[in-house]
Order: C-alpha cells, then structure tokens, then sequence
C-alpha cells in the first residue's frame, strides 16, 4: 500500500450553562509510518532524465500529502438562540512539526519543513428550516 498508517484522537469537553455551551478540546493525529517514494526501487526505472525527476516529483508530492502529524487545541462556545437556531464560536491554535503538512493543505516546500503555529477562528450558524 502507498497509504501511510496514521493514528489520530480528540477528546472535547462541554458544559451546558442556560444557553451557551463553552467548551474546550484537544486532538492529536500521528504518521506512523510513511512510504518511500517507490520508484527508488522500481527495477530498471532509470534517474537523472527529465522524465523521471517529473515522475519522481509527482510522486513525492502525493506522498508528501500524507504527513499529516500535527496537535490542536480548541477552544470555543455554543450559544442556543432558540430551539431552531445555534452561533457558535470557536479558536484552534494548531502545532504542525517540520517535515509535515499537518491537516492543512499548503503546496510549498518551506510550509512543510519548518514546523508552524497556526491559529484559526470560525464562526458558524447551525438552524433548522
């Protein structure tokens, strides 16, 4: 197979007081192990034309998708407006290590090797119609 084995978990916590629903949470997901880009071993596959750095790149790129190690925090709120209606705020700060894309997508190379804080703040409306 050249999908990597990962492992991931979340654990989230809320208490509901009137109205609002603050809640706080943590996830974590792993790369436990990650293919090799297998036209290194592909017998008779030979390096150094244009063809194959093109095919060795192409392969690298779906395969660097595949780093998805990161941790996040969350922090957030759920406020009931009425009994069809829902706001809901929340802030996730996300700790990506180098060598990983984390669960964001980002083409570039330097994204992916150094390790990055990112934060993010969402707002959203759940209601029923």
């Amino acid at each position: 197979s050249y999908l990597s084995d990962t492992t991931g978990w979340y654990a989230t916590f809320g208490y509901r007081v009137n109205q609002f629903t603050p809640f706080i949470g943590v996830s974590q997901i792993k790369t436990d192990q990650r293919q090799s880009n297998p036209l290194y071993r592909w017998p008779g596959f030979v390096q150094g034309t244009a063809e194959a750095q093109t095919a060795i790149n192409g392969a690298n790129a779906i395969l660097n998708t595949q780093k998805l190690d990161d941790k996040t925090i969350t922090l957030g709120s759920r406020w009931d407006v009425s009994s069809g209606l829902a706001l809901k705020a929340q802030y996730d700060q996300i700790y990506k290590p180098r060598d990983s894309s984390g669960v964001l997508a980002s083409g570039t190379q330097s994204f992916v090797s150094e390790s990055k804080r990112v934060r993010v703040l969402s707002f959203s409306a759940d209601f029923v119609f």
